[in-house]
Order: C-alpha cells, then structure tokens, then sequence
C-alpha cells in the first residue's frame, strides 16, 4: 500500500523506495572509463549502474513501474465494442481490411483505395475489384 499511495500522490519512484531484490547476476559492460554494470535481479528486471553493488542487493523501480501499470489497466479495463461490429457484412468487412492492407502497401491514404463489392451467381456479396487513384507525385515516385 505504500507503494502505490506514494505513486499516486505524484512523487517520482526512486530506487531507495523501490523493493529490495537479489541479484541473480553481474556483467560488465564497456570500456575503460565508460564502464557500466548490469544488475540482472530475481524478478527477471536488470538495473544499470556506473558502480557494481557490493551488497547484491537493489531497489527494482521496475517493478513499482509494472505493478502501477497493472493497477492502472485493471481500472482503466471497460468492455469496448469492436471496431467492426457495426452491422458490416462479410464482404463489407472483408472490403475495408483490403482497403487498409493496400493503403499501407501503396504509401496512400485509405480514401485513395476503391474497392468493389459485388453479388455472385449464387448471391453472395463478394470483393470484385480494388481501384488505387495515385497523384502525379505519387506515380513519379513509382518509376
């Protein structure tokens, strides 16, 4: 509870407040003069510090840091309806998709991308055709 009172109250999180963790293991990185440790702890976070730690022993603000970001996505957790869930039928969702995949792989805006929806023999509503309306500096840029 302290944790998460002195995180709300909008203080920084520093690492003498942080829970104490083991470390598992130590690795020197760098050169000399521009040498670094890297603390790996128990809890599977790593720390890096200009100095090796002669206890083995070190606050995690990592782990104040995921336990916040728990807290903060279970309050924030509210039932959202899918972006394709508003009546689309299959071959309209199925257009849209197209449109964006297309839009991506050409470098175009999505309402540069036409994509046709037709009714088959059987009567089902099926993608047809896709049209790319390109600009002249767009076409210049495919040579």
């Amino acid at each position: 509870m302290k944790q998460s009172n002195l995180l709300t109250s909008g203080a920084m999180a520093s690492p003498r407040n942080a829970p104490r963790r083991e470390t598992v293991t130590v690795t020197k990185l760098g050169k000399y003069g521009h040498v670094q440790w890297v603390h790996q702890l128990v809890c599977g976070h790593s720390v890096i510090r200009k100095r090796k730690s002669p206890t083995g022993v070190l606050g995690c603000i990592k782990c104040i840091d995921a336990e916040t970001f728990e807290e903060m996505s279970q309050s924030l957790a509210i039932p959202v309806e899918s972006p394709y869930d508003d009546g689309l039928s299959g071959a309209e969702l199925e257009a849209s998709k197209l449109r964006a995949i297309l839009a991506g792989r050409f470098k175009v805006l999505p309402e540069q991308v036409d994509v046709v929806i037709r009714s088959n023999q059987w009567g089902e509503m099926v993608v047809d055709s896709a049209t790319i309306s390109l600009t002249r500096r767009q076409l210049k840029v495919l040579r």
